[in-house]
This record gives structure tokens, C-alpha cells and sequence, in this order.
């Protein structure tokens, strides 16, 4: 993602003709802090959802007795 983003601020250098390029690269850095904040949530609850829950024995005892 850091490499898309640093590319970004090559191709900024490339193509435009200006001499403060310093204004295009704090947009394209406060992009790039947006996505990872993004990228931090999802990890983080990708993270949460893969931690193993254990329920109760009894909660399930319904199932095995004969009714």
C-alpha cells in the first residue's frame, strides 16, 4: 500500500510543473494515513473474530439428551 502511495508522489514530480510539490504531498500522505487507519480496524477485528470463544457445557446438553 506504501509503495501505491509513494507512487503517487513520483508520478506528481513527473507530471506537474510546479515547484511546491509539498501541498500534493500532504494529500497524498494524509491518504495514505486514512487507508492504513482503515487497514489497522479491519486487521483488528479480523483479530477479534479469530479469538476462541468456549460456551457454557450445559448450554448444549439439550441436543445430546433423547427426547
Amino acid at each position: 500500500m506504501e509503495c501505491e502511495y509513494l507512487e503517487k508522489k513520483l508520478s506528481v514530480v513527473h507530471d506537474k510543473k510546479v515547484d511546491d510539490y509539498q501541498k500534493y504531498f500532504d494529500e497524498i500522505d494524509k491518504e495514505l494515513k486514512e487507508e492504513l487507519v482503515k487497514l489497522d480496524i479491519y486487521l483488528k477485528e479480523i483479530e477479534k473474530a479469530n479469538i476462541p470463544t468456549f460456551l457454557e457445557d450445559d448450554l448444549f446438553s439439550f441436543f445430546i439428551e433423547p427426547g
